[in-house]
């Protein structure tokens, strides 16, 4: 029998629902351990929950920020119920838990997986750096992941039994995605280079209008809804081609949007996920040539569907200005591939099974050198400091991680990107500014004159010198894989992170 389909049908399993609560309960674990302790640490996330406060209170004016105002209605209905922003990484933890177990459910349906090793490899994805990191934050990530991986089976289900229906509800699950996050922008060109292979009757004039309604459908909604708001009907797709302006710069002086950082993803996936998959990523087009490479009929495997939609993803984003989120639609399916190969090329199950068993150790050991590691903060103390001297108007360098810590309280924070705009702020009233080494991180470059003066108090703040926040930032950098890791090992010398200065 072909190695390649060893398993022909998913074995039935009574105890199967137990084993996707038991994986849920694993990952929601990871995702909260001494998450509490720390809250948010990043900026879009906490920017992400200041808007949904706004919105709570009936203020649209950020509704578009960043082009996801189907992510900022949708927690906004929460706000009566919830209080500070554990509430609310939670709710979108679920959303990044359920991709995990949509991901095992595609491997038990669709490739045949035996229930045991579609749980663990899901499982060492569940507990991967990346996947346990988005879940510990309140951007667009989770709920992303979670709608490509709906749509991916519905769209696989197009592909397999020919189904109009199917393909309608895949084109619902994107244009819902594309109200969340517009790089599900990406995923177009590869679902029409499918098409063009597939050459099936299924795409009839009717259908393609219905397509066309489909993905239209969220633009004239939140049209109508700007218009509602005070702003102009094409807001929504403006914002999106804002966003992706190439020659307007960023406060850490990036300009365009490709980096040809070819090395950037290979070795992100070496340092910070399951060494095996990169491996895994070479030998599978090799491994399974045949399935691959053998066009009999118009009908696309479920080899070449994987392949395709992870291989194209990743030579698109080779080009693009990089980030481990990045790849963050397809990382899941890297997982699934690397099961794949190991199935093909060790015959004894059992070893399989211990290699995975080993993987979801692997994958501890990097949550507590990655994440947990860093997990201590001092800006609570900072706000105690700030309130027991009655400070009430405090300056901050680039970073909002104060900023949930002051809830409630006599606090007011302005954020800066440069130190040139302090004596308009001293005028108004501003007597601190709170130098966070978030400027760091995002390779701002504008604060030489406050690193020279004396500190009023200052703290160390392990959040700001996790590897991997300064990896998240490279999108906004534009430095290298080398160069951002660089800056990090640079700002770990340094014993404090957080100094407050006042204002000169």
């Amino acid at each position: 029998m072909n190695r390649a389909l060893r398993y022909k049908m998913p074995d039935q399993h009574k105890l199967e629902s137990l084993y996707y609560l038991l994986t849920a309960f694993i990952c929601l674990a990871a995702r909260f351990y001494l998450l509490p302790q720390i809250g948010l640490t990043d900026y879009d996330s906490i920017r992400s929950w200041q808007i949904v406060q706004e919105l709570g209170q009936g203020n649209f004016k950020h509704l578009f920020h960043h082009a996801s105002p189907g992510f900022f209605l949708l927690y906004a209905v929460f706000t009566p119920f919830l209080k500070g922003v554990l509430g609310y990484i939670l709710l979108n933890s679920l959303f990044n838990v359920g991709a995990v177990l949509l991901l095992i459910r595609f491997m038990r349906q669709h490739l045949a997986v035996p229930l045991p090793e579609a749980f663990l490899t899901g499982l060492i994805f569940g507990l991967s750096v990346f996947a346990v990191s988005t879940g510990r934050n309140f951007a667009t990530e989770s709920i992303s992941i979670f709608l490509f991986m709906l749509m991916l089976e519905q769209y696989y289900r197009r592909l397999h039994h020919k189904s109009a229906h199917a393909f309608l509800k895949a084109a619902a699950w994107l244009a819902l995605g594309l109200t969340i996050n517009y790089k599900l922008l990406l995923v177009f060109p590869i679902i029409l280079l499918i098409e063009l292979f597939q050459r099936d009757k299924v795409l009839s004039p009717k259908l393609l209008l219905k397509l066309a309604l489909i993905i239209l459908a969220p633009f004239v909604l939140f049209g109508l809804i700007a218009v509602l708001v005070n702003k102009p009907f094409y807001q929504f797709p403006a914002t999106i081609v804002s966003i992706n302006h190439f020659t307007r710069p960023t406060p850490a002086l990036r300009t365009g949007r490709f980096n040809l950082d070819w090395e950037y993803y290979g070795r992100y996936l070496l340092d910070f996920e399951w060494p095996v998959l990169l491996p895994a990523l070479f030998l599978f087009p090799f491994l399974y040539r045949q399935q691959l490479f053998s066009f009999k009929g118009q009908k696309l495997n479920i080899y070449q569907f994987l392949f395709i939609i992870s291989y194209l993803y990743l030579l698109g984003m080779q080009l693009l200005v990089k980030a481990p989120r990045g790849l963050m639609f397809v990382y899941g399916l890297f997982y699934a591939l690397t099961y794949l190969v190991l199935n093909y090329i060790i015959p004894k199950r059992w070893v399989i099974l211990v290699i995975l068993f080993s993987g979801i150790s692997y994958q501890v050991y990097q949550l507590n050198k990655n994440i947990y590691l860093y997990a201590p903060t001092n800006y609570p103390a900072v706000v105690k400091y700030l309130e027991e001297n009655n400070i009430a108007k405090v300056v901050t360098t680039v970073g909002l991680n104060i900023v949930p810590h002051t809830t409630g309280k006599a606090i007011e924070t302005k954020i800066i990107f440069s130190e040139k705009e302090l004596p308009a702020l001293k005028q108004a009233g501003f007597t601190h500014v709170l130098l966070d080494d978030y400027y760091k991180i995002t390779n701002v470059q504008q604060f030489a004159g406050l690193e020279k003066i004396k500190t009023e108090k200052d703290w160390p703040e392990p959040t700001l010198l996790s590897p991997l926040l300064y990896l998240d930032h490279s999108e906004f950098t534009g430095l290298s894989y080398t160069q951002t890791l660089a800056n990090q090992r640079k700002a770990q010398k340094s014993s404090v992170q957080l100094r407050l200065i006042k204002i000169p």
